[in-house]
């Protein structure tokens, strides 16, 4: 993203009192206005948001310069119905293509598997505990591309894979501002509530930026941006 202005959708600052550099915990408040999952975001303004820049503590910068990337916003919440992420960021440069799951790993001339995920413009968001694994990677849709996506869940101590059911997605772009609201039901994670409540739940969420849609897989290697943050996750109270 040559100055990418991001505002990606997925979670919120650790409730509105928190200081801006504390990143070590995602806080998911309960849904407190109506959210139409419409792929506009006016009505998600009430909702807090998890600023991820390039210099705060616990987000980790690859690939691009740190000046590449501005700040990126994550918001979230929860009802009965499930999780609630959105996403909306700008980019100069869009580079969406879609990646098959079975297509997801790349053997570089090197020798060294690579994630072709991260070689386009898409967002991965894992929630992971002990004997739980959920993950989905999703891009923007730019024109007639995308948005593509695929899920995985994993549970047991083998992390062995569950079906599962397919997330709504509601995406828009206007003059390359990106949106996307998504909802994860609790049938879809196989989860409730109390779960993430009870047990020490983690969220990871990865941000990749090309700008060379024409190029090759290979000639994308070493070349391509990431912002990622790690923390804890918890629901808040009704």
């Amino acid at each position: 993203m040559k100055r990418v202005f991001c505002g990606f959708l997925f979670f919120l600052i650790l409730n509105c009192s928190v200081q801006a550099e504390d990143n070590s915990r995602l806080i998911i408040p309960f849904r407190s206005d109506d959210v139409l999952i419409d792929g506009f975001l006016t009505d998600w303004k009430n909702v807090p948001a998890l600023h991820i820049d390039p210099m705060a503590w616990g987000v980790k910068v690859g690939g691009l310069p740190k000046g590449e990337f501005s700040t990126v916003i994550f918001k979230a919440f929860w009802d009965k119905t499930g999780i609630f992420l959105s996403v909306d960021w700008r980019d100069d440069i869009w580079d969406v293509q879609q990646v098959k799951r079975s297509e997801a790993v790349y053997d570089a001339s090197d020798g060294r598997r690579r994630n072709r995920m991260l070689l386009q413009d898409n967002l991965l968001f894992r929630l992971r505990s002990v004997n739980y694994s959920y993950t989905l990677w999703i891009s923007p849709k730019i024109g007639d591309q995308g948005p593509y996506f695929w899920q995985r869940l994993q549970r047991g101590g083998k992390f062995l894979e569950s079906a599962t059911q397919i997330p709504v997605v509601t995406p828009r772009e206007n003059n390359g501002q990106a949106t996307i609201e998504i909802l994860l039901s609790w049938d879809l994670l196989d989860l409730k509530p109390k779960h993430i409540k009870k047990k020490r739940f983690r969220a990871l969420l990865t941000l990749a930026d090309s700008d060379s849609p024409q190029m090759s897989a290979e000639g994308k290697l070493g070349g391509v941006g990431l912002l990622e943050w790690v923390g804890r996750v918890q629901l808040g109270d009704r």
